[in-house]
């Protein structure tokens, strides 16, 4: 138990990056439109079978 109270508190010193921050480097994330684009090419292709 000790060694774990070692870590914790030990990584608790480690400033921390927000989600934000973490992702800034990604750029924009794609429109409503593109994402509707994309899954109709994916699921174009899709074996559809009438149940």
């Amino acid at each position: 138990m000790k060694n774990i109270t070692a870590i914790t508190d030990k990584l608790s010193t480690f400033p921390r990056q927000s989600l934000w921050g973490l992702c800034a480097d990604l750029g924009n994330a794609p429109s409503t439109e593109e994402i509707d684009v994309a899954r109709r090419e994916e699921w174009a292709s899709f074996p559809r079978e009438d149940i």
